[in-house]
């Protein structure tokens, strides 16, 4: 998936699609920002990317992927790509203009990561004390 995939899928949770699919006029505000705003929601996101993924990544060594344009290819797993990142990328773009619905966006990306936290987390096996 690619930065504009992310980008449109953001745009059409704001509206901001009209009624052929295409990107309004009156958002290249957005679209000028949208790369450095999905590098640093890579960032926020990249612990439970390395989750997904069943990696473990050096803290001190490892830097996520820097988006330079909305053509760039995504490296992270597809439903982070799909359904976080998006989120994530709205709260990102509306929260100046309006707060509350900004906030509505952060709820449910934080909601989303969470999901996938525990989609994601490996079981504990306790040891058997007594059969009876």
């Amino acid at each position: 998936m690619t930065a504009r995939d992310v980008y449109e899928r953001s745009l059409a949770l704001l509206g901001e699609l009209d009624s052929d699919g295409d990107v309004q006029p009156d958002v290249a505000a957005f679209e000028k920002s949208a790369p450095e705003l999905l590098s640093t929601l890579l960032v926020m996101t990249d612990s439970v990317d390395a989750l997904m993924k069943g990696e473990t990544r050096d803290p001190y060594g490892h830097l996520p992927q820097r988006v330079k344009s909305l053509d760039d290819e995504l490296y992270v797993h597809p439903r982070l790509a799909a359904a976080a990142l998006p989120l994530g990328l709205c709260f990102f773009l509306i929260s100046e203009e309006d707060t509350r619905r900004g906030g509505t966006f952060y709820k449910l990306f934080e909601d989303e990561l969470a999901e996938i936290r525990s989609a994601y987390k490996k079981g504990k096996r306790k040891k058997t004390v007594r059969v009876v």
